[in-house]
């Protein structure tokens, strides 16, 4: 299944991305969830049937990889799907095969959960310099359409 909807969903990701200005913001939100939804279902097929911790810890780093790229695009979708999907296998991980593989995951998801804090320390410390850079970046792209 992977293998036929991974490429396709990311083509239509990008058709959307092209195309964005001629959809309706509705339509456009609706068609990214749906897609990126497909996407982490396929991608995370493998958590809901394989306990090994190294399918967890793999999505476990998509679906925070779609957090971020929905925050840093600014793009609803990515960020409800990764948020989604990351408690969907979480959970499903740790009710299925808890009495199996509890200390690998319990690390994993503690180390996450440190990572996840400490960068929203950093980040509260540094914010009015990342936004001013962010402000600068964006003046930039926008100064090249």
């Amino acid at each position: 299944m992977q293998l036929y909807a991974v490429p396709v969903c990311i083509s239509l990701l990008v058709i959307l991305h092209l195309h964005r200005k001629e959809l309706k913001r509705s339509v456009l939100n609706t068609s990214r969830m749906t897609v990126v939804c497909i996407l982490y279902a396929s991608a995370s097929l493998d958590v809901f049937l394989r306990p090994e911790l190294s399918v967890f810890v793999l999505v476990l780093g998509l679906s925070l990889l779609g957090i971020i790229a929905g925050i840093a695009m600014q793009i609803r979708a990515f960020l409800f799907g990764g948020v989604i999907f990351m408690v969907m296998n979480v959970m499903n991980q740790l009710l299925r095969f808890y009495p199996e593989h509890r200390l690998g995951k319990g690390i994993v998801l503690v180390a996450t959960g440190a990572v996840i804090m400490s960068a929203m320390i950093w980040f509260s410390i540094q914010r009015e310099d990342i936004m001013k850079r962010i402000r600068i970046f964006r003046a930039d792209l926008a100064g090249w359409e």
